[in-house]
C-alpha cells in the first residue's frame, strides 16, 4: 500500500440511489466507511459526495474493508436510574447505534457537561458492550437534579436522554435499641428515621464459641419507625454480638453501635438412677 494518501472514488449504483433519494440525504447522511476489527463496526472517512455523478470521495492512508454507508438513524439511550440517588449519582446506560456506532458520548448534570468521550479514547464507555457507566467526581448537594445523555454516531446523528433524580445525602438514624432474650430467642427493637422512606433493615449477628464462628443476617419488620427482629435461641449458645444495619431509598446506609451478649451456660437435667430406689431382696446374687 502507498505511503501517502490515495484518492478512493465508490459509485453508488442507480438502484441504491432511487431507493436513498426517498430518504432525502444530505451529505453526511453518505460517506466511505472501513471496517474496524477491534471494535467489530465501521469507522466513517471524511467523504465528498456528487450528487450529480452519484460517487463518493474520500483519501484513504490503509489498506482494509471499504464501502459505501448510509445512515440517518438516531443512536438509541436507555438509561437505568432511581428517582432517588446519593451525592455521587451513578450513570448507567446502555448505548449504541446498530450501523454506524457511536462516536460521542457525553453527560450533562443540571446542563454543565461533567463528561464528553469521543470514539478514539474511551474511558467510561465500552463499545464491545454499549455500556456507558459514569460516577461524578464532585458531590451534588441535596435537592432535584437533572441528568441528560447525549450520544452522536459517526454519521452525526444525534439522540438525548435525560431525567430527574432527587439527592439525598442523610443518613437514617438509629436510636432506642433494646434486647429482651426469652425462650423463644433474643428480640431486638430499635427506632429508625429518615427524611425519606427506609429500603432495607437488618441485624447482622457474629457468633463464636469454641466449635464454630460465623455471620448472619435477619431482617427486620416494621411498625411505623419501630423496627423489630426475634434471633433464635439457638445463638444464645454463642457469645455473639450485633448491629443494626438500615438503608434508605438514596442507598445511604447507617450502623448502629455493636452491642456483645454472652452466651448462656447449657442446663443439663439431673441424672436419676432409674433402678436407685428398687427395693434389691428378692434377687438371686448366685445367678
Amino acid at each position: 500500500f502507498p505511503s501517502h494518501d490515495i484518492r478512493l472514488d465508490l459509485e453508488i449504483p442507480l438502484d441504491a440511489w432511487n431507493l436513498l433519494s426517498t430518504q432525502h440525504p444530505s451529505q453526511n447522511h453518505i460517506k466511505i466507511m472501513k471496517y474496524n476489527t477491534e471494535l467489530e463496526s465501521y469507522d466513517t472517512m471524511p467523504t465528498q459526495f456528487n450528487q450529480t455523478t452519484l460517487t463518493v470521495t474520500s483519501d484513504i492512508y490503509q489498506s482494509g474493508e471499504y464501502g459505501i454507508g448510509f445512515d440517518k438513524k438516531k443512536p438509541v439511550i436507555q438509561a437505568v436510574y432511581a428517582p432517588y440517588a446519593q451525592a455521587k449519582p451513578r450513570v448507567i446506560a446502555e448505548v449504541y447505534d446498530e450501523f454506524s456506532g457511536i462516536d460521542k458520548v457525553e453527560i450533562f448534570i443540571d446542563n454543565n457537561l461533567v463528561l464528553s468521550e469521543n470514539r478514539a479514547l474511551p474511558v467510561y464507555y465500552s463499545h464491545r458492550d454499549r455500556l456507558l457507566d459514569f460516577t461524578p467526581i464532585e458531590a451534588l448537594p441535596n435537592g432535584t437534579h437533572n441528568i441528560t445523555i447525549s450520544a452522536t454516531d459517526t454519521f452525526g446523528n444525534t439522540n438525548s436522554y435525560s431525567y430527574d433524580i432527587l439527592v439525598d445525602g442523610q443518613f437514617p438514624l438509629i436510636s432506642n435499641m433494646s434486647s429482651i432474650e426469652d425462650e423463644f430467642g433474643t428480640t431486638i427493637t430499635a427506632q429508625i428515621t429518615d427524611n425519606q422512606a427506609i429500603q432495607n433493615s437488618v441485624v447482622s449477628a457474629t457468633y463464636k464459641n469454641y466449635q464454630a464462628a460465623g455471620e448472619m443476617r435477619f431482617p427486620m419488620t416494621a411498625t411505623g419507625n419501630t423496627y423489630q427482629v426475634t434471633l433464635p435461641k439457638e445463638l444464645n449458645i454463642y457469645d455473639f454480638a450485633y448491629k443494626i444495619i438500615a438503608t434508605d431509598l438514596s442507598g445511604n446506609a447507617a450502623s448502629s453501635q455493636t452491642v456483645t451478649l454472652q452466651s448462656k451456660p447449657i442446663v443439663y437435667q439431673p441424672y436419676v438412677d432409674a433402678e436407685e430406689n428398687i427395693d434389691d431382696s428378692y434377687r438371686d446374687w448366685e445367678t
